[in-house]
């Protein structure tokens, strides 16, 4: 089928402190959410209009952020299989890069 454009979810700037890349789309208690960032501002989440798939707010959260220079975090992955939470997140310290699976 024809794919339509929807317009701009989310974005970022010099004066947001996340950055709009990187994005996946989970369900959590039936609401849409959107979860995304890089390695230089962490991981956000923010929940999304069920019709309008555009945010309720203008404030994401942060779930996930590096503690040092020497490491990254990017790419996050949420799902529900029917049995919990499943958050896949790259991480990278120095010298090394490995995902890591974490369940709720």
């Amino acid at each position: 089928g024809q794919w339509k454009d929807l317009g701009m979810v989310i974005r970022s700037s010099a004066s947001t402190t996340y950055n709009a890349i990187d994005p996946a789309f989970s369900i959590y208690n039936q609401k849409p959410y959107l979860t995304f960032g890089s390695w230089h501002s962490g991981i956000y989440s923010i929940e999304l209009d069920s019709s309008t798939l555009k945010p309720v707010s203008t404030n994401p959260t942060q779930i996930a952020y590096r503690t040092s220079q020497n490491e990254a975090v990017e790419g996050p992955a949420i799902w529900n299989p029917g049995n919990g939470y499943y958050y896949l997140i790259s991480l990278k310290y120095q010298p090394s890069c490995y995902i890591r699976l974490i369940i709720s």
